[in-house]
């Protein structure tokens, strides 16, 4: 999808050389994303313990590095250049806060609601919150914090104080939103995307039209018509349209399917991790995929507002593809230290299995009460 949906973006940019450039950058990261892939499937869940914490803070540097020394495009300073590899360190901050919270709850279990760990994690969310921000980048912003804010509640807050963080957090981002007049624009368009279809609002107007376009079975792979500079940023944010307009609704369905499938077995992992800090990272993992996927389709058929955030394992990017394949390695390595009993257990009916996750996480935070 990323080679039909670049030709002629590729064509254009390459001066009628080629209509294959994209392609063959997303093919290199691909190979980069399966070895990344592989090495953190190779390393034993538990070293994260070890290691989480610089790999945390490394991350942490490269994010105030981007913002001294970074590369613009489109307004946004969120590369850092590296001869011929550019690198985005707003997606390896994703990996590595949620291997680093995961071990800092962990160690906290026994205080997970009281104001020891509030404020820190509170000021936590928010020093890297101001770093994506001055990118700026508030989709990331969005997904870290909606990803923390599901591993405190997993490992055992109280919906008390989960209620006054989302509280804080919808004020948050209306007032981040007040302030920089293309996120009003924005919220403006969402909200009427009619109003302004040649200027604010062709983005999404664009979007729907492709979507609209492909009907059930679509026009057909390599058909699109919106791809042809009509539909802006086809090979990244705005993919899945052109997804939808050349394989139509079913088809589409399908690649959702997919999704679902991968982030259900994510939790399944997480349900049955063999300790606390494993099944952090696991339900951290499969709730940055849920967010950042739905945040994605979400805007692009008009159901959110709209916002550029890549669609994992399809969008062209190498940095998205590369963390993203690393963090089912993680996930495939946690699985490997579930008990196979545990596994066969729970390997009946999806019903049964969507049930018993609540319950089990839900039994997990009052074993833990209890214990406190």
């Amino acid at each position: 999808m990323v080679f039909s949906a670049s030709v002629v973006k590729s064509y254009a940019v390459t001066g009628g050389e080629t209509t294959t450039k994209f392609l063959y950058h997303q093919v290199a990261s691909l190979a980069l994303g399966i070895f990344g892939w592989a090495l953190s499937y190779r390393i034993d869940y538990p070293h994260w313990r070890k290691i989480g914490t610089k790999f945390f803070a490394i991350t942490v540097f490269l994010l105030i590095l981007v913002l001294v020394t970074g590369r613009v495009a489109g307004g946004a300073q969120r590369w850092l250049d590296f001869g011929i590899i550019s690198f985005q360190p707003a997606e390896a901050i994703k990996v590595a806060f949620i291997v680093y919270l995961s071990l800092w709850f962990e160690q906290r279990l026994a205080k997970i609601n009281t104001f020891e760990v509030i404020l820190p994690f509170m000021l936590m969310l928010a020093a890297l919150s101001v770093l994506i921000l001055m990118q700026p980048n508030l989709s990331t912003t969005l997904i870290i914090a909606a990803t923390g804010l599901v591993i405190y509640f997993i490992a055992g807050a109280n919906f008390r104080i989960l209620g006054t963080f989302l509280v804080g957090g919808f004020f948050a981002v209306m007032g981040l939103i007040k302030l920089e007049s293309y996120r009003l624009a924005r919220l403006s368009v969402f909200l009427n995307p009619e109003a302004d279809p040649s200027g604010l609002g062709y983005q999404i107007t664009q979007s729907l039209i492709a979507v609209g376009n492909g009907g059930l079975f679509g026009v057909g792979f390599n058909q699109s018509r919106q791809k042809f500079l009509y539909l802006p940023e086809v090979t990244t944010d705005a993919i899945f349209p052109i997804i939808a307009e050349e394989l139509g609704f079913l088809r589409s369905l399908l690649i959702l399917g997919l999704f679902l499938v991968l982030i259900i077995r994510g939790y399944k992992i997480a349900k049955n991790a063999p300790d606390d800090f494993s099944r952090f990272v696991a339900v951290g993992i499969s709730t940055w995929f849920l967010v950042q996927i739905f945040i994605n389709i979400g805007a692009m058929v008009s159901i959110l507002p709209l916002t550029g955030v890549p669609l994992i394992f399809v969008s062209f990017g190498g940095s998205s593809l590369l963390f993203s394949l690393f963090a089912v390695g993680i996930l495939l390595n946690i699985s490997k230290y579930t008990k196979e009993e545990v596994i066969h257990a729970n390997s009946g009916s999806w019903r049964g299995n969507w049930g018993s996750y609540l319950s089990y996480f839900s039994g997990s935070r009052r074993t833990r009460k209890k214990r406190r």
